[in-house]
């Protein structure tokens, strides 16, 4: 049998390694451990532009009439804003395997509503990337105003298994979606960056889960576990 000294230091050395596992949950640190194990990781980017605009008016020192907006309360878009569904094409690899997705919104928003914070949800192929809500300090003198600027909007998801929605090669949906109390928002670009690897990734003690937001309140959780 064991001493009892050394069945306490198997425990706590079972703890840290459950709770190196738990730190991984995170995006950032999923994404950089994600990047260490691949060492021909690439990163494909795309940039999906909004127009159509008030020909007088210009935001982020854009063109003038180079924005779209989104809903208004009254359902009133501007520009090309159509139902919020934008596409870029993607030409990586077939056989690849995505690591990653990340994007950065820009644009002006708290349009309607003088508050210091925008929730929005981004979603490729359907799937959620990212649901953050970001504090403009500037909210009281944007507005949407002509001229005017937020803080850009930073989108982030890691994927241990790949992300078996993504088209490597053809046509992929961005989707934005504003929640209730900020929904209207006023976009010039978004740039879109996704990383990916051609090696088969193996198989890591990770826990993925994905939480779509909906404006109604609806949730769903769904995550994968695997282990060696």
């Amino acid at each position: 049998r064991l001493p009892l000294a050394l069945l306490v230091l198997a425990l706590l050395a079972c703890l840290a390694h459950a709770s190196s596992d738990a730190a991984l949950s995170s995006s950032s640190s999923l994404h950089s451990h994600l990047l260490s194990r691949f060492a021909d990781a690439s990163t494909f980017t795309a940039k999906v532009t909004f127009s159509s605009g008030l020909p007088f008016c210009a935001l982020c020192g854009e063109s003038a009439g180079a924005y779209a907006c989104s809903p208004d309360s009254h359902g009133r878009t501007q520009g090309n804003w159509g139902t919020g569904i934008h596409s870029f094409y993607s030409s990586i690899p077939k056989t690849a395997t995505i690591l990653s997705v990340s994007a950065a919104a820009y644009g002006s928003f708290n349009c309607e509503m003088a508050r210091n914070f925008t929730s929005v949800q981004l979603t490729l192929n359907d799937y959620t990337i990212d649901y953050l809500t970001a504090y403009d300090a500037n909210y009281a003198t944007t507005l949407c105003k002509c001229g005017s600027c937020s803080q850009p909007l930073l989108f982030s998801q890691s994927f241990p298994y790949g992300f078996p929605a993504y088209l490597n090669t053809g046509s992929n949906q961005l989707e934005i979606k504003m929640n209730n109390y900020t929904r209207f928002g006023c976009f010039t670009e978004i740039d879109v960056s996704v990383t990916y690897t051609t090696t088969s990734p193996g198989l890591d003690v990770v826990y993925q889960e994905l939480t779509p937001f909906s404006n109604v309140g609806s949730y769903a959780t769904t995550g994968v576990c695997s282990e060696d």
